[in-house]
This record gives structure tokens, sequence and C-alpha cells, in this order.
């Protein structure tokens, strides 16, 4: 679907020990963030799950976009994400203190998390696995599940109609040939993957 962009990301907790270095704290948040985290590094955490979703959404919409974390604004109250003091991105941001992860949910565009046709997975990771290969079979295994159909007719690749110098994953099912947005993430102990679950453009 035109002008929609989805984005995911996870933060294993356990992956992060004592508060991170000042430069850090300052590149990541706005100075309005800055006076709201305080010491707070579970709130770090969020932020930065939420500001990695929103980049990823806004990724299929604005060719060529740049991370520069300090231009996204968490507004937790809201569930939203400001990018650049302008464009809002509706977020689901989930804390599992117990499970250990902070993951986020956006969805840039008309669409919003909520929406039946939006859904995420998540699971965890052994130690001796790749990252990049489990997060791939985790979509897979799940959109075969979501959409009813084999697991074979499903694949995943690089968005070839995307002219960006960096094209975005994307799932294919090769007998419809219909193209899905996703979104994928890992880190630590975790994998997340995220899917809109109509045809894009």
């Amino acid at each position: 679907m035109k002008n929609l962009g989805i984005g995911c990301d996870i933060v294993d907790l356990k992956q992060y020990g004592p508060p991170f270095h000042l430069r850090y704290f300052k590149r990541v948040l706005s100075p309005s963030e800055q006076i709201k985290v305080g010491n707070d590094l579970l709130m770090l955490q969020c932020h930065w799950a939420a500001k990695e979703a929103a980049f990823k959404a806004l990724s299929s919409l604005h060719a060529g976009l740049v991370f520069a974390p300090s231009k996204f604004e968490f507004v937790k109250d809201e569930s939203i994400v400001i990018y650049n003091g302008v464009e809002r991105i509706k977020s689901e941001l989930k804390v599992e203190d117990k499970d250990g992860y902070v993951s986020c949910l956006c969805v840039a565009g008309s669409k919003r998390p909520e929406d039946e046709n939006c859904c995420y997975y998540i699971d965890s990771i052994k130690a001796h696995e790749n990252p990049s290969i489990e997060v791939r079979r985790l979509l897979l295994k799940e959109a075969a599940s979501f959409f009813k159909v084999d697991q074979e007719v499903l694949e995943v690749v690089q968005d070839k109609k995307d002219l960006s110098a960096k094209s975005l994953p994307i799932l294919i099912n090769t007998i419809t040939k219909e193209r899905f947005l996703i979104s994928l993430s890992h880190d630590g102990r975790f994998l997340m993957c995220a899917l809109i679950g109509y045809p894009s453009m």
C-alpha cells in the first residue's frame, strides 16, 4: 500500500549494564527527552527502541533518510514518535521487564499498529544461532500461519522497486506475486518481526 511504512525494534535489556556515556545520552535524546528520562536506563532503552522503529517505518516512505536519533522524539503518553517536529508516527511500545526486553512497533502513514492487518512476533534465540537467519525464519513461519498458506510460497527479498541506496526487505508470495511490507529486528537473546497483512504497491 502506497504511503505506508512499518518498523519494529527490540532491545535486550541484559545486553546493557550501567548508564551510557553522556555523549551517547545526548546523541540519542532531544533536549526535552533528556529532562524526562534523567538517569532512568529503562526509559532510555524505551526511547531508543521507539526511535529505531520509527526510523525504519519512515525509511520506506523517504528515500535516503539518515538516522539521527535526536530528530525523533518519543512521546510515550500519546504513543507517538514525532520526526523533525512535524511528522507523527503511531507507535506501540511493550516493556517486558520479566522477560528482559523492550520492543516497539511503529506504522507511518494512514494505518495504525492496532489495525487487524498489522501484526508482530517476538521470540528468543539460542547463543549459537545466527540472528539474521532466525529472524527471517520466524517471519516466514508466522506469516504462513497469518495468511494460511504453505511456508514454501513465501520469500523474504530486497525490494527491487525501492530505488534508494539501501533497499528494504519485503515479503513476497511467489505464487500470487503479492508483496508485503515487513520489518525485522534482533538484539542479544531476542528476535522481532512485523508485517502489514495486505499487499504493498
